[in-house]
């Protein structure tokens, strides 16, 4: 099993605040583990918010070049991350993601999806990937990944596997 998560329930002490994650390994168990002991201590150094769409981003790369210290450079994972915070009468929900693990909002109007599936046959992460410079043949990434963002896989990172997570920031309305 290469799959890891964590659920902080009063996140920093805080009854307002909880933290959801989750991690998908691939190519062993090394990254998701690591991401599990570790996000909690690399999160609180992000909070409070100063723009939390540049936060994420800066978490997720310090993260990623953390991973690579680890010389595992043919393991990586995916990662969900949500946060919810209660500010001024107002519950926040943010979703992170790299990856396709996926992530639903269920409520009285439906489904809304929060995460992005992060894979080379989206038309967008394919030119993404191309533009960089990387090269997708057998429908992956170098012809082994076919994840297009992840957390690791430094093997093939200049192929183009980033850890640049899409970001969703919503008010939610729960008790």
């Amino acid at each position: 099993m290469e799959d890891e998560g964590k659920v902080i329930e009063n996140y920093n002490g805080d009854p307002n605040k909880i933290l959801f994650c989750l991690f998908d390994g691939h190519g062993g168990g090394e990254v998701s583990k690591f991401l599990q002991e570790n996000i909690s201590t690399y999160f609180k150094q992000m909070l409070p918010f100063q723009n939390h769409f540049e936060d994420f981003k800066n978490l997720f790369i310090k993260l990623d070049e953390k991973i690579r210290e680890l010389n595992v450079p043919d393991c990586g994972s995916t990662a969900t991350i949500v946060y919810i915070e209660k500010i001024k009468g107002k519950k926040i929900l943010y979703c992170a993601n790299i990856g396709d693990s996926r992530c639903v909002l269920v409520n009285n109007n439906g489904l809304m999806r929060l995460s992005y599936d992060d894979r080379v046959d989206d038309p967008k992460e394919k030119e993404r990937i191309i533009k960089q410079g990387g090269v997708i043949f057998n429908n992956r990434v170098y012809g082994r990944l076919m994840l297009s963002r992840s957390f690791g896989d430094w093997t093939i990172k200049e192929y183009g596997v980033i850890a640049e997570p899409h970001i969703t920031k919503i008010e939610i309305n729960i008790s």
